[in-house]
């Protein structure tokens, strides 16, 4: 543990917290602050609601994470920390924090300045966007494209960082036959506490997870199956069933089958998934050949497919319709696909030689969604809805 410690550059990632605060505090001030519209309120509502001893609505009651969390916050403060500037904490929190694990996950470059690239790769990732190329055609920011950045909705927020955590103990299930049972356990807890957060991540892992396991028996390679029937299914079966009966066990809502409902948030819907996926997209067609030996590669691949089938197939009924819930899944499992595959990359131009061209086009495409980060956070920021 010391030896893993002392490896680590304290000064690079003590400026990416810094500037991830810096970048982020502004932002997440005015959209709490500045009267905008946001998903902030019903949460600060409830958070209220639990500080006061007060009812607050069921379907906020499925994911209680945040609401916790700020009530918590406000509780442990002795009423010093209002909810307000504590959910302005927490959003800069779970940004920073998301930052600081794509640090660690895109490993150790062995380069000149490798540390800096590695924090400013980190940093660029939670400011990622789908190429925004549509927009002088319907002015949508937003729907229709799978959003990676969001500055409206605080339980996305906080799942991203659960969600890239559990992702990391999804792998282990196909990294080695037997893992330890403290993983299984932490493993548990993390999903659990994802699925408390928002459950999207949880409803597109397990089949990927379970679809990755069935394809392992067939090519007859080993696989953790108690990893992930401990790790994995169990919890995340019983927190959704649960998660369940709080939502529809009591209503005549629920989950339909709705191809259409893509087509009725936004306009040019196949054009702006493409936009989307461009980059993950483009990378795995160039380097197909070395991908197909990466399980996080196919792990990526597997949840993001899940989740857009979610998306485009299927949609709540009635009141909740239009809200498009299944998208959360869309953003969550792009954001991980796209952090594996810039990990893939990285490992191989620094291992491997590469065509300059092949590198080249890689990495423009990925400045592109980065150049459609920073309009989006200006967009963001400058009085303009988040859409």
């Amino acid at each position: 543990m010391k030896k893993a410690l002392s490896k680590v550059n304290w000064l690079v990632l003590s400026i990416l917290a810094i500037a991830m605060v810096a970048i982020n505090w502004p932002i997440y001030y005015y959209r709490l602050m500045g009267g905008t519209y946001n998903d902030f309120g019903s949460y600060l509502v409830n958070a209220y609601a639990i500080l006061a001893g007060k009812p607050w609505p069921v379907f906020n009651q499925v994911h209680p994470l945040v609401q916790i969390i700020l009530a918590g916050m406000s509780w442990i403060s002795r009423s010093r920390i209002d909810p307000f500037p504590g959910m302005i904490f927490l959003m800069v929190a779970c940004q920073t924090v998301l930052a600081i694990i794509f640090y660690f996950w895109l490993g150790r470059l062995n380069c000149r300045g490798g540390d800096w690239i590695r924090a400013v790769l980190a940093m660029s990732l939670t400011l990622i966007s789908p190429l925004l190329a549509l927009v002088p055609l319907d002015h949508d920011y937003y729907f229709g494209y799978i959003v990676l950045a969001n500055y409206h909705n605080p339980s996305v927020l906080l799942l991203r960082p659960l969600a890239l955590l559990s992702f990391y103990f999804a792998f282990c299930v196909f990294n080695k036959p037997r893992n330890p049972l403290w993983m299984i356990i932490v493993s548990a807890i993390v999903l659990v506490l994802s699925a408390l957060a928002k459950p999207n991540y949880l409803l597109c892992i397990l089949p990927a997870l379970f679809v990755l396991g069935i394809f392992r028996m067939i090519k007859k390679q080993p696989w953790d199956m108690r990893f992930f029937i401990f790790g994995f299914a169990l919890p995340g079966v019983i927190v959704l069933f649960v998660q369940w009966l709080l939502l529809y066990g009591t209503s005549s809502e629920g989950i339909i089958v709705n191809p259409y409902i893509a087509q009725y948030l936004a306009n040019y819907v196949f054009w702006k998934f493409l936009l989307s996926i461009l980059f993950p997209l483009a990378a795995t067609i160039l380097f197909i050949k070395k991908m197909v030996k990466d399980p996080f590669i196919w792990l990526g691949w597997m949840g993001f497919i899940v989740s857009a089938g979610l998306f485009f197939l299927f949609s709540e009924s009635g009141r909740a319709m239009i809200n498009g819930n299944f998208s959360w899944g869309t953003q969550v499992m792009l954001l991980l696909l796209i952090v594996v595959i810039v990990r893939f990359c990285l490992k191989l131009f620094s291992e491997e030689k590469t065509a300059l061209w092949k590198q080249l086009l890689v990495w423009g495409i990925y400045l592109l969604y980065v150049a459609s980060g920073v309009v989006y956070y200006i967009h963001c920021i400058t009085g303009k809805p988040y859409a």
